[in-house]
């Protein structure tokens, strides 16, 4: 069955302790760039957290900062102002040599696994590398642990001597995802990781990261503009625009009740299976209008106003911080947004249930 078939989300049940004390934390950071076009900010004063054990799905369209986000978390883009922390240790102050006994904690599923596998390497020695690289164990015991990962990722031992080439794109991630997994390390940014597989299988890709979540307890943040995934893997979900995030919130909340006019957008865009949906949509106004603007000529106030229908002077001219909304006493859903308490309820046919 394809995940977009999916009834019900299928979430890693981390427990209410674990989330509790978050694992991960961004507390307001900053990336910035000098360009041709003067200075760019991606991601421009982003908090959120991860726990233990537990899936934060970052949506948004192309553009908005997301990969640039999780190359922050991994400390391959470094952030000009704020703090991210792994349980409890600030990693931003931290010099490279510092960060490297950090970095099997760390770890990295790309979006292209053809491109992200060294094609003169065999399988065994790519999932292997990193142990070889953190000097985690001796020969033999390095090449035990690399077919137990090969098994453990659905791979039979025996393709440990082939190279990259001569697997499929399925196999090729399974053997990125191995070698992600293979330090066992406490988050894994998974970034945009099955957008470049079929559908069927994109479900095998996804449903492998959910088995091997519950049953190491690994954190993932899950980079991806596909809701469908989102929806069946995150436990929360925190949605990007133009380098912030404008809602957070557990996944089935956002998703049922959509609160952030982007938001709605996103949901309002998936393809559905009723002939009356693209009418009722336009009835909605709910529909993305135009494209992402430029990094370098970020609109003013909230920068959604100039494809939002719902914009008003107030949005044009004054920023809306994330906030949590109103008899949320666990504060977990937030949204950045002047007028999400006037703005209709989406019709139920765009929320997912």
């Amino acid at each position: 069955m394809s995940i977009i078939e999916t009834e019900e989300p299928v979430n890693a049940h981390a427990t209410v302790a674990d989330i509790a004390a978050p694992m991960l934390e961004l507390r307001n950071v900053v990336v910035s760039y000098e360009t041709d076009r003067g200075l760019i900010t991606p991601v421009d004063d982003v908090s959120l957290s991860i726990g233990r054990g537990e899936t934060l799905g970052l949506v948004g369209e192309s553009g908005c900062g997301k990969s640039t986000l999780g190359r922050a978390i991994l400390q391959l883009a470094r952030a000009r102002q704020g703090s991210v922390r792994l349980e409890g240790e600030e990693l931003t102050t931290k010099s490279p040599t510092e960060l490297r006994p950090l970095r099997k904690d760390l770890q990295v599923i790309f979006q292209d696994p053809r491109g992200s596998l060294d094609p003169k390497m065999n399988v065994r020695d790519i999932v292997a590398e990193p142990l070889v690289v953190h000097k985690m164990g001796n020969r033999a015991a390095v090449r035990m642990k690399a077919d137990s990962m090969l098994t453990s990722v659905g791979l039979d031992p025996s393709l440990g001597s082939r190279k990259p080439g001569q697997l499929s794109g399925g196999q090729q991630q399974r053997v990125g995802i191995g070698r992600a997994l293979i330090t066992e390390p406490k988050l894994v940014v998974c970034d945009e990781p099955v957008s470049a597989l079929d559908v069927s299988v994109q479900a095998q890709v996804i449903n492998l990261l959910q088995d091997l979540k519950e049953r190491t307890g690994v954190g993932y943040l899950f980079i991806s503009h596909n809701l469908a995934v989102v929806r069946h893997l995150a436990d929360r979900v925190a949605v990007m625009y133009l380098g912030r995030i404008v809602e957070q919130g557990p996944a089935h909340e956002v998703f049922a009740r959509p609160l952030h006019p982007y938001t709605r957008s996103l949901l309002a865009s998936v393809l559905r299976a009723d002939v009356d949906a693209p009418e009722r949509l336009h009835e909605m106004r709910d529909h993305i209008r135009g494209d992402v603007p430029n990094l370098a000529n970020v609109p003013s106030g909230c920068r959604f106003n100039p494809r939002c229908p719902f914009a008003t002077d107030e949005c044009r001219n004054t920023t809306q911080e994330l906030a949590p909304i109103e008899g949320d006493h666990a504060n977990d859903h937030q949204v950045a947004c002047h007028r999400w308490r006037e703005i209709e309820p989406m019709p139920e046919v765009y929320r997912a249930k």
